[in-house]
């Protein structure tokens, strides 16, 4: 956050007619009940997870209760006054947003078992018994309702700023991608269905008063990622490893009438 802070002021000082801001990854805490517990552990959660950058960053103030938190953990980073007063001065113009999965927690039912302070120290994950999931990346659940939450929360929580989805995405691998139909076109309706999902719930928000003014899916090629090299795939288009050959997806022809025409129909 500092060195984005003092960006920020170097791009001030420039004068320019530009804006600038910057992208966070921001990931809805759910619960699995109703129960107080639960609500208490999502609340910690969003804490580490989203406040302890949009605050600093958008409301230009440190969350009270983390910093309590760390300090009581022994993990409260040491800053210096000028350094502090530089993070929360920046002023950003907007806020990216990444989005791909949300994080389900309920309150801890085991000790808490490592020698080292992790935020896990006051919830656990878990997985709702209910929901959809994602059969080709890890079985990470389908939540498109997330989009609208975070909407929601920018315009309620952090003075409505203006934002856009800087990257959002649906993970395939290249076995249920298939191969190109006659039309040489690889048939990948799957993540164009969840792509049209997710942006109904945006569309709903930018009906509530959410201010947001753009989206970029991730991604135009299928691309080497640090976690799983090439296995998942987001790419607008297929990238053969062996060959080079590039092979375009129905997502691609999909996202550009999508931006052609500023909109599409859904019954959903």
């Amino acid at each position: 956050m500092l060195a984005h802070a003092k960006a920020v002021t170097a791009y001030r000082e420039l004068a320019l007619a530009g804006e600038i801001g910057v992208v966070l990854n921001l990931t809805p805490s759910y619960t699995l009940t109703d129960s107080d517990a639960d609500k208490k552990a999502a609340g910690y959660a969003d804490l580490f997870f989203n406040r302890s950058f949009l605050d600093p960053l958008v409301k230009h103030e440190f969350p009270k209760a983390l910093c309590e938190i760390l300090a009581a953990h022994d993990c409260l980073p040491t800053t210096s006054k000028d350094d502090a007063a530089l993070i929360l001065s920046a002023d950003i113009d907007f806020l990216g947003v990444n989005y791909y999965v949300p994080r389900r927690v309920k309150a801890r039912e085991s000790e808490y078992d490592l020698d080292y302070f992790t935020p896990e120290y006051y919830f656990e994950n878990a997985v709702n018994p209910q929901g959809r999931f994602n059969p080709y990346r890890d079985n990470n659940e389908i939540l498109p309702q997330a989009i609208y939450d975070i909407a929601a929360n920018i315009r309620d929580n952090y003075g409505n700023i203006k934002w856009y989805l800087a990257e959002i995405g649906i993970a395939m691998d290249r076995e249920s991608e298939g191969e190109p139909g006659a039309d040489g076109v690889i048939d990948d309706t799957f993540r164009i269905q969840l792509m049209e999902e997710h942006l109904v719930q945006l569309h709903r928000a930018i009906a509530d008063g959410a201010n947001c003014f753009g989206v970029h899916q991730w991604t135009f090629i299928d691309n080497w990622s640090w976690i799983n090299a090439f296995k998942r795939r987001y790419g607008f288009w297929r990238l053969d490893l062996e060959t080079g050959e590039r092979q375009i997806k129905r997502n691609a022809l999909w996202f550009a009438e999508l931006a052609t025409s500023n909109g599409f129909t859904s019954d959903k």
